[in-house]
């Protein structure tokens, strides 16, 4: 079980990689500054998301396993 739920927070994370990369790349690509909010959004949510996986990956090392309970 824990197994699985860390390979969950690593897809977590790399999704947080993933819409940071994606909100720089649009920035620099951006024509005018009419998506400037949404790539904003984008990115906010790719480091809320990072400190998320962040934080639950600290409460578990310090948890036992609920399944070896």
């Amino acid at each position: 079980m824990q197994d699985e739920m860390n390979r969950y927070l690593a897809r977590a994370a790399r999704l947080g990689r993933s819409l940071i990369r994606l909100a720089d790349e649009a920035e620099r690509a951006r024509l005018d500054n009419s998506c400037r909010i949404l790539y904003g959004i984008v990115r906010d949510m790719g480091y809320r998301i990072r400190r998320l996986v962040s934080e639950e990956r600290s409460r578990r090392r310090g948890a036992p396993d609920p399944e070896e309970a």
